[in-house]
């Protein structure tokens, strides 16, 4: 199946956050070539009060983050800019807020071939949203809604 049935298949629902995802992450990119990572912490990761996380039980809003997850995984697939970990990260985290969701990202480091390379991810309820294999990496900060 080619890349716009499936597109087309999606619900209406998921090509909106697909969208919205795929627009964010264009909107994330250029907030990371410009601005120190202190505002953009400032602007999109500190905790929200304003937000109402109380409307999902744990299993729903861990089903829906997983959804949004994938969703914002594959928009970053067709990026014409780099999508790399922190910009869906940031950008799944803003998305997880809009539909009432408390999450957790994390940013971590580790060596890797005498190199130091990081690594950002996001969690609901303990459970990983996006992102790969997390174990090696020591976390050195993270922004929790929960």
């Amino acid at each position: 199946m080619n890349k716009i049935s499936k597109f087309i298949q999606l619900s209406h629902s998921h090509k909106l956050i697909f969208l919205r995802g795929w627009l964010l992450l264009g909107y994330v990119r250029i907030l990371l070539l410009t601005l120190p990572f202190k505002y953009i912490a400032k602007l999109w990761l500190k905790p929200v009060s304003s937000v109402n996380f109380n409307y999902l039980t744990v299993d729903e809003s861990i089903t829906q983050a997983q959804v949004i997850g994938k969703l914002i995984a594959a928009a970053a697939k067709y990026t014409p800019w780099y999508s790399k970990c922190l910009a869906q990260s940031i950008a799944c985290k803003i998305i997880l807020r809009r539909f009432g969701i408390p999450n957790t990202i994390y940013i971590g480091v580790t060596k890797q071939d005498k190199k130091l390379t990081a690594h950002a991810w996001v969690t609901v309820h303990s459970h990983i949203i996006n992102g790969y294999n997390q174990t090696d990496y020591t976390v050195m900060t993270h922004f929790s809604d929960e």
